[in-house]
């Protein structure tokens, strides 16, 4: 057997071995070897980074914003006027002087930087909720920065910065029952609303403002927040009034999901862990060959796994019993789960075929980012959820591009992820018409 055999031997002691050579009365010889056995990164195949800096040069696909309406131009500069007017109590730059307390001079530049960093992007964002995400985003900031030099300085206190918590309650409660509003049609309703609703699904408090920087962290929350409401509402008036024909979305919405209910719990059940419903399966056990756990492609699928479980029991899927409130956010993820569920097989059969999913070298990351974007750009523009799916794509690949970019040529983990992320997101790509379908049959009843 030859050093490489060795070492690709090595790597098979797994968990399944090991209870084979147990029930064969081995267990001694078994577990020295799995104890004794190097982890895959102590010992990875050689990868060849001549012309990684240019993986990502090919352009994403340019998809269509699932969302048809855009915040007007007067709408994003008034974000950008509460930003300057939120910063511009705060000398600039701050001194040892102004402020004495390092982490509390560091917290303001800190958020003050973020800020201005947020109103950046928005240049750069093309889809609607990413703009409005970046807008909140540098309120947000803006507010905190503002808060910690409010809770320092006698001249206004840290609560008058932005909204309280009991209005942002309300405003939020206001928002969220107004959701779905009329659209074209369920499918496009959900395409629009559902992003919308997403933002407010989990109920979050702020931190108690015990000290200046929390003080400014307690006030980039409510800002943040209270920012997208107006933005959603924005959103929502754009779309409703933009329509020729509205109709009320609302029972076509509460049908679908109502009848989808069995149909992911059918398709995750294959993936759960026997006995215990909340939990994936451990993803070597779903392989036909013995495989180390610490493999980039049985880390990628326990990965994967534990974020489409963690979507199911902690989202408004229909995979539980009860009601479903958030239904246009529901009906969003229960495409993107469906077709994440959808990614897994064929991840498991090349596995099974003896590709561990490392990267030979620079060419081969490329390959599989390409492969990626034709998936993504293969995708059909004419149903509004596979537009919204495409585009979350879209913004994964990028993502990807950007840990890419951050990784250096000796981060052999960091490369095979963003390797292992580009596989994956063409799987997902692929699967995609078939989730497509079934929430769509779903919607048309």
């Amino acid at each position: 057997m030859s050093g490489g055999d060795d070492r690709r031997f090595s790597r098979r002691c797994s968990r399944r071995t090991a209870m084979r050579t147990v029930a064969a009365g081995g267990l001694a010889v078994t577990a020295a070897g799995c104890l004794g056995e190097d982890r895959f990164w102590d010992d990875p195949p050689p990868f060849d980074a001549d012309g990684l800096e240019s993986v990502t040069d090919a352009a994403l696909p340019d998809r269509p914003d699932p969302i048809p309406v855009a915040l007007s131009a007067d709408r994003l500069a008034a974000f950008a006027t509460r930003v300057e007017a939120l910063l511009e109590p705060i000398p600039e730059p701050l001194t040892e002087k102004t402020v004495p307390n390092g982490k509390i001079r560091a917290a303001i530049d800190s958020d003050r930087s973020d800020a201005r960093t947020a109103l950046d992007r928005l240049s750069d964002r093309a889809d609607t909720i990413s703009k409005a995400e970046a807008a909140a985003d540098a309120c947000g900031h803006a507010a905190g920065a503002a808060g910690v030099w409010a809770a320092i300085t006698s001249e206004r206190s840290f609560e008058d910065v932005t909204i309280s918590r009991a209005e942002l309650s309300t405003d939020r409660a206001a928002f969220t029952d107004s959701l779905p509003a009329a659209a074209a049609g369920p499918a496009a309703g959900a395409a629009v609303y559902g992003p919308l609703d997403a933002w407010f699904y989990l109920v979050e408090d702020p931190p108690d403002p015990v000290d200046p920087i929390r003080a400014g962290r307690w006030t980039r929350f409510l800002e943040r927040r209270w920012r997208r409401i107006r933005a959603g509402d924005a959103i929502r008036t754009r779309y409703v009034d933009s329509l020729a024909e509205p109709r009320s979305i609302a029972a076509d919405l509460e049908r679908a999901v109502d009848a989808l209910g069995p149909h992911v719990r059918d398709r995750i059940a294959d993936y759960t862990r026997e006995g215990e419903r909340l939990a994936p399966v451990d993803p070597v056990t779903l392989l036909d060959r013995d495989a180390n756990p610490d493999e980039p492609g049985v880390r990628l699928l326990s990965r994967k796994l534990g974020e489409t479980f963690d979507r199911v029991w902690t989202g408004p899927l229909p995979s539980r019993e009860g009601d479903v409130s958030s239904t246009p956010q529901a009906i969003c993820l229960t495409e993107r789960t469906l077709a994440a569920v959808g990614a897994v097989a064929p991840i498991v059969d090349r596995l099974d075929g003896g590709d561990e999913l490392f990267p030979d070298g620079a060419d081969a990351v490329r390959e599989a980012r390409g492969a990626a974007i034709d998936a993504v750009a293969s995708l059909g523009d004419d149903s509004p959820l596979e537009t919204w799916l495409a585009r979350s794509l879209v913004i994964a690949l990028a993502d990807v591009d950007e840990t890419l970019a951050r990784a250096t040529v000796s981060d052999l983990e960091a490369i095979a992820g963003a390797y292992g992320e580009y596989v994956w997101l063409e799987s997902v790509a692929r699967s995609a018409p078939d989730a497509t379908a079934t929430v769509a049959a779903a919607l048309e009843g």
